[in-house]
């Protein structure tokens, strides 16, 4: 399990960015796809928004490419634009409304752990197909909706408020998935479309479960974050990722990942059992 920041350029935890969450099955049996034939790893590939603020993969290259443009700005711009979205967010939230232009902007240092986590985008299903969403459920995680980090003066706010939960405790989330009942209503090609949960509710296909650890000890880390690639293409045949968002994601995660490898002059590891995770 791997939570993260969306942004590539590295920021202080207190700047407003979409979380991320993804999870490496490892010891899956089946037909892979075509691209992770021979493997034995799934892959699931979350955010804390249950939609895109896109519909279409094209829309999405606009506000990428904007976002890329300023990549290279100094990080006091950013903490102010920041500041002040989440400041105008909360503002429209008192009167009942919401900014779809700043909600991209509005994460304040809220604990990641207290968060429900979403495909926002769907996969097959075997025979049927849905969006998969991670909800917290153990009452640690339960307690921390809502809440915000430990460590509020710290860079690194966010990990470091992470880092210490799993020191000591124990935590439990609910995979859900959402099953499509109704193609006009609940449309696979519109990402920015929340499924209504009165047409088809959510049900429960699993436990996870994350026992006390060194959440982040430094062998870990590079073996995480330098080595390892999450990618909703790493995937059995019977959860091929659907929609053109998800089809414009195998090309994009591909050239990331090795893009990133190649920079750091690592081999892409794609293990085989848990047992190769360092401690």
């Amino acid at each position: 399990m791997r939570f993260s920041t969306n942004p590539g350029d590295i920021l202080s935890d207190h700047i407003s960015t979409p979380r991320g969450l993804a999870i490496k099955v490892i010891g899956v049996e089946g037909e892979m796809l075509p691209n992770h034939a021979g493997q034995v790893t799934q892959d699931f590939v979350f955010n804390n928004a249950s939609t895109f603020h896109s519909a279409r993969a094209n829309d999405f290259l606009k506000s990428i490419t904007l976002l890329d443009r300023h990549a290279d700005d100094s990080e006091a711009p950013k903490q102010v634009v920041s500041s002040v979205a989440q400041t105008a967010e909360e503002g429209l939230e008192l009167v009942g409304e919401k900014s779809a232009s700043l909600k991209g902007f509005r994460h304040p240092p809220i604990h990641p752990l207290g968060e429900t986590y979403y495909t926002a985008v769907p996969l097959r299903f075997g025979e049927y197909f849905g969006k998969v969403h991670l909800v917290p459920v153990s009452s640690n995680l339960t307690a921390l909706r809502g809440k915000y980090v430990d460590h509020p003066d710290s860079w690194n706010c966010v990990k470091d408020s992470i880092v210490t939960f799993f020191q000591t405790d124990t935590a439990v989330w609910q995979l859900r998935v959402q099953l499509c009942a109704d193609l006009t209503r609940m449309p696979v090609e519109d990402a920015s479309v929340k499924w209504d949960e009165h047409l088809s509710p959510s049900l429960t296909i699993a436990r996870v479960t994350v026992q006390p650890q060194n959440a982040y000890s430094n062998p870990r880390r590079v073996w995480v974050d330098e080595q390892l690639s999450f990618n909703p293409w790493h995937s059995l045949a019977a959860h091929r990722p659907l929609g053109n968002l998800m089809r414009a994601r195998f090309k994009a995660y591909q050239a990331s990942s090795h893009s990133r490898h190649s920079v750091e002059r690592r081999q892409m590891v794609e293990p085989r059992s848990i047992e190769e995770m360092p401690d």
